[in-house]
């Protein structure tokens, strides 16, 4: 009788959900990200870089509760030409957690490649209020591929480190002043 009261439809239905609680790797995208970068040794540079990461569901019950229903993980992330959530997540927030390696672990830009832990807990701790506590995922490893800075950023490097060699070395500084005496003698005699 009760089948009639609901269109002839079942009125409950039990689900069976497989939650891959592996590692999820190789989380990429084919375009370049381009984020300011305070580094506290050079200041304000550009970067260009990609990013490759991998996540892990560990609260189950809560991914299924904030995702789509009816939907696979391989949906919910999508490809390297397609990316969809949490890549683009992720990839919101590189700004604000290569901000907190700036600023909390003074990490100079050429360490970032090097220092994936560090970089892993800030991005975990910049999506942690999204993914954590809202999805139960965690970043499990995160690299910047392909890290270069503008052109801007490339010559302020060049002439900081030519500089500090020269402060840190009189002989270096000496060198350079007898190598522009001879460059200048050699220009001037040929005139």
């Amino acid at each position: 009788a009760s089948r009639f009261r609901f269109a002839g439809e079942i009125t409950k239905s039990q689900k069976i959900y497989y939650v891959n609680g592996l590692e999820i790797m190789n989380q990429t995208c084919n375009e370049f990200l381009h984020v300011p970068y305070p580094d506290p040794v050079y200041g304000n540079l550009y970067l260009k870089f990609r990013i490759m990461f991998s996540f892990r569901i560990i609260d189950p019950v809560r991914f299924f509760k904030k995702t789509v229903r009816n939907t696979s993980v391989y949906d919910f992330m999508g490809s390297a030409s397609s990316p969809k959530m949490p890549f683009l997540e992720v990839q919101d927030h590189m700004e604000e957690a290569l901000n907190i390696c700036a600023s909390r672990y003074k990490m100079p830009f050429p360490q970032l490649i090097s220092n994936k832990s560090k970089l892993k807990d800030t991005v975990n701790e910049a999506v942690s209020k999204l993914w954590l506590e809202q999805r139960g995922m965690v970043v499990e490893s995160i690299a910047l591929t392909e890290l270069s800075l503008d052109e801007n950023s490339r010559k302020r490097v060049e002439e900081f480190d030519s500089a500090k060699i020269f402060a840190d070395d009189p002989d270096a500084l000496k060198a350079l002043v007898a190598l522009g005496f001879t460059e200048a003698m050699k220009s001037a005699a040929s005139n």
